[in-house]
């Protein structure tokens, strides 16, 4: 009776278990050199010591890859989270993408296939600085 009683309480666990967390951390920083494309006559391009590192300031999601432009809106928004929920059809995948500061350079991963949501927690030091990105899949 023992075993029976063990079986039913680990089926009722396995059916009533919630879904898996999926952490996922965008790179706080990024090193990036950048170079001007067309410099007007009489300029030069000076290339400023420091200003090569640029920080995380955004995280977003895009059905398909982030270069093909189609960036999904969240479900719902906060000063302190972002909620996405996943509930089309995603043939392309999803993707996530990290933006920094200063600079048109973008850091992008697919998710794993499965996901269902994510958010995006925020801080307030500095204000709006991204302090956890969690995403979902059952």
């Amino acid at each position: 009776m023992t075993i029976l009683r063990f079986a039913v309480i680990l089926l009722i666990t396995c059916l009533t278990s919630s879904a898996s967390e999926i952490p996922l951390v965008c790179p706080a920083s990024i090193r990036v050199e950048q170079s001007p494309l067309d410099i007007p006559s009489g300029w030069q391009a000076v290339r400023l010591a420091g200003r090569e590192l640029f920080r995380l300031n955004g995280a977003s999601f895009s059905d398909g890859h982030p270069k093909d432009g189609a960036i999904l809106r969240p479900a719902k928004t906060t000063r302190q989270e972002a909620r996405y929920d996943f509930t089309a059809s995603y043939p392309e995948g999803l993707w996530i993408s990290c933006s920094y500061s200063e600079t048109t350079v973008t850091l992008a991963q697919k998710l794993p296939d499965g996901v269902t949501s994510c958010t995006v927690e925020y801080g307030n030091k500095p204000p709006g600085a991204i302090t956890k990105i969690q995403c979902l899949k059952p």
